[in-house]
């Protein structure tokens, strides 16, 4: 006949304690594992609906300056040019004429010459041989970013085609044209001092003979 051994009543109790704990503790895991599966979906609800929310449009960029008209373009420019060649002071002033009357051009000044200068280099490097027609070089002419109404067609000497660009811009150093002559193998450019008054017409302008003018 087996003997039952008695433990004491303070390991009995020691013994009653450690599984009231760990049953308890097992409740507690096991009911909180909802509540945590439960705030798992609502944080994946609440990220995919900000996924569904569109970013708001952005504004378009403002208005490039290549984007602006082309007589303001070729002003920007222009104006450029004649701001490298101004000193402290005007160098002339141009006498006025009347209105639509010819007129002759008139000596280009310090700042003119150096105005000049440039374009005449802008477009001579334009053109590596000389155009076939006055389309051709007014096309050209256009391309470089001169406006449609400041070239104008006039008589060339030979049938040669002739464009003359109204250069002036109303302030010092701007009463300037420049004649662009197409020759069978060359492009010539050639400034020339235009009346300041803003009443007198480019085309009416007179130029004065240039000797040796290219025949090729």
């Amino acid at each position: 006949m087996r003997t039952v051994q008695r433990l004491p009543k303070t390991v009995t109790a020691a013994v009653l304690g450690a599984l009231l704990l760990t049953a308890g503790g097992t409740g507690t895991a096991s009911a909180a594992t909802p509540a945590d599966q439960a705030a798992a979906r609502t944080a994946a609800k609440a990220k995919a609906a900000r996924a569904l929310v569109k970013p708001p449009v952005p504004k378009p960029p403002a208005k490039a300056p290549w984007g602006a008209p082309t007589e303001a373009r070729f002003r920007t420019w222009a104006g450029n040019i004649v701001d490298t060649c101004l000193p402290s002071r005007p160098q002339r002033t141009s006498p006025t004429a009347a209105t639509g009357t010819t007129v002759d051009e008139v000596p280009l000044g310090l700042i003119e010459q150096c105005v000049g200068g440039h374009h005449h280099q802008r477009i001579t490097q334009a053109f590596p041989t000389g155009p076939a027609d006055y389309p051709q070089l007014r096309a050209q002419l256009l391309a470089l970013g001169y406006p449609a109404e400041r070239i104008h067609r006039i008589q060339g000497h030979h049938g040669s085609p002739v464009a003359r660009i109204d250069l002036r811009l109303g302030r010092f150093g701007g009463d300037v044209a420049v004649d662009v002559t197409g020759y069978r193998t060359m492009v010539t450019a050639e400034p020339f001092g235009v009346p300041g008054s803003p009443e007198v017409k480019v085309t009416d302008v007179r130029r004065k003979p240039v000797i040796d003018r290219p025949q090729s």
